[in-house]
């Protein structure tokens, strides 16, 4: 049971098709689960899928539509629609250290100023995108 349906085994690349692999064969009750290997081929029917997608949202916070699993059944598919729509981690989103050093020098004042600039272009850029 260890190979998929479609010719073999394929581990998987990345850390998260590892960690989608594991929740696909958690939810199956497999040992593994490759890379290529489709959800409903290895048994899943829509209300394990229905558990697949809460385990996913559960672990990536990324609201996977039934019909996406559907149309996207292997861990790769699965796996690269959560890349596109998942939040980005916290370290991917800090400050680097320079701003940070800059931004802790400013006087409150300063700092004030430059959020008044910055919501000023804001307002711009989306009386822009309005017209």
């Amino acid at each position: 049971e260890l190979a998929d349906l479609t010719g073999g085994y394929v581990a998987p690349r990345t850390e998260l098709e590892r960690q989608v692999a594991a929740i696909f064969a958690e939810v199956l009750g497999r040992v593994q689960v490759g890379m290529e290997d489709d959800f409903f081929e290895l048994g899943g029917h829509s209300l394990l899928g229905a558990q697949l997608v809460r385990a996913l949202y559960s672990s990536f916070d990324v609201a996977i539509p039934l019909q996406v699993l559907f149309t996207r059944a292997t861990v790769a598919r699965v796996a690269e629609f959560i890349g596109q729509y998942r939040k980005p981690a916290k370290s991917e989103t800090s400050i680097p250290n320079e701003v940070e050093d800059l931004v802790s020098e400013l006087t409150i004042e300063e700092i004030s100023s430059l959020l008044e600039k910055i919501a000023d272009q804001s307002k711009f850029m989306g009386g822009m995108d309005n017209d």
